[in-house]
């Protein structure tokens, strides 16, 4: 329908709509999350500004990259035209080595940059070094008034070295709180897998159980007797419990699981007790997302504990 073979029926997806709503699984593992939109400063340095501030370095636009000239340009249009030009991109080690150049030895200059890189994870702080303060400059226009007001003179060595430190102190905890921010979102993507994960091998289990005593009141005691039988199911079932124990049934999952096997045929009744759906649920790969969480709990306290002797 959605392609335009069958007429469009809007009960047809709003019935669709509502499975899918009534999925427990399908919803835990594209949940929706709770943290609140980012808010975010303008960008210190856009494109425009850096090919601005390159002009004014090479007004024609060229610089000798890997013994070559080349044109450097941020049009979208004469990069896909022309193979020889060159994108503007400060992280290109090629054109840091043309800016590191601008700076001749034994110049202290009032701007000092403070980085710290920490795997993918790279933060710089620039500061400006005023007679009697030290300022963060965080954008370009910034930037381009404090030097049309500099007088022209170097900064001290010592005031030098203070603002770099501190600028560099500040990069660091910028880092820091990318890392963590970043290891909070793995965190929480990790255990919705493993949740996930756990309602589907729930449903599965509730399933099984169901088909072979469609009346028990407490699943768990079926449960706990078809692991003590000598039965091929039973290694199946122990590693079950490996993963969920005994579990504290969610009444609206039961009733959802008790109606689908009401509607179930024989033959497909069959086929749960042979044990393949809840096989599949086992083997979930998402499972590995709870090692992975295990690994990175060791990982925090042998850090932590790290921190502690240093």
């Amino acid at each position: 329908m959605l392609l335009g073979r069958d007429r469009f029926d809007r009960r047809v997806l709003e019935g669709v709509a509502a499975e899918v709503e009534r999925d427990h699984a399908a919803r835990a593992a594209f949940s929706t999350t709770v943290d609140a939109p980012e808010s975010r400063s303008p960008a210190g340095l856009v494109a425009e500004q850096a090919m601005e501030a390159l002009l004014a370095i090479h007004p024609t636009g060229r610089l000798d990259l890997d013994g070559q000239p080349r044109r450097v340009t941020i049009v979208e249009d004469e990069l896909a035209e022309d193979a020889a030009v060159w994108p503007l991109c400060p992280f290109d080690p090629r054109m840091r080595r043309v800016l590191d150049e601008l700076q001749r030895p034994g110049e202290l200059l009032p701007l000092v940059i403070g980085v710290h890189e920490d795997g993918a994870f790279r933060a710089a702080v620039a500061y400006w070094c005023h007679p009697d303060h030290r300022e963060v400059v965080d954008r370009f226009e910034r930037l381009e008034a404090l030097l049309g007001m500099w007088d022209g003179r170097f900064v001290s060595p010592a005031d030098w070295i203070a603002a770099e430190k501190e600028a560099q102190g500040l990069a660091l905890d910028r880092v820091e709180a990318m890392s963590a921010k970043a290891a909070r979102r793995e965190r929480r993507g990790l255990e919705r897998q493993v949740e996930a994960a756990c309602l589907r091998l729930l449903r599965e289990l509730a399933r099984y159980l169901l088909c072979l005593a469609p009346d028990a009141s407490d699943l768990n005691q079926v449960f706990h007797a078809q692991r003590a039988r000598d039965i091929a199911s039973a290694a199946r079932l122990a590693r079950v419990h490996e993963l969920v124990g005994y579990p504290d049934w969610d009444a609206a999952v039961l009733e959802e699981m008790r109606r689908a096997v009401q509607g179930l045929s024989p033959n497909q009744r069959d086929n749960v007790l042979l044990g393949s759906p809840l096989d599949a649920a086992i083997a979930d790969p998402r499972w590995q997302a709870r090692q992975t969480l295990a690994t990175h709990e060791v990982g925090t306290r042998d850090l932590s504990a790290l921190k502690q002797l240093i």
